[in-house]
């Protein structure tokens, strides 16, 4: 068997096997849909929903990468985990400010 007949048959058997990862992940970004959608009133879980999505979405990426032997997956999840971060600490800035002006801490 040649060297290229084994690297592609590795990916095909990849891409199968990644299905099952696929179907969880897919799964997990539906619970997060449903965490912003219920949610609306507190902007911490929105905020941590929305993390989990994007975490899922870097791993449907990165597993698609692998699978398919692409590096584009892998760059696409490092952009996408560099705007998370930015997003999550933007986000948590405008809470802490918003509790600062407003004077929302309830004290026990």
């Amino acid at each position: 068997m040649l060297l290229n007949e084994y690297i592609f048959n590795f990916s095909l058997f990849n891409l199968h096997s990644s299905f099952f990862f696929i179907y969880h992940l897919i799964f997990i970004i539906y619970i997060s849909f449903c965490g912003i959608f219920l949610s609306r009133r507190n902007i911490i879980v929105l905020l941590i929903a929305i993390e989990i999505m994007l975490t899922s979405i870097n791993l449907l990426f990165i597993c698609f990468a692998f699978a398919l032997d692409d590096l584009l997956g892998e760059m696409l999840s490092l952009l996408i985990l560099t705007i998370s971060a930015a997003e999550s600490a933007i986000g948590l800035a405008l809470i802490i400010m918003y509790y600062r002006n407003y004077n929302l801490f309830i004290s026990s």
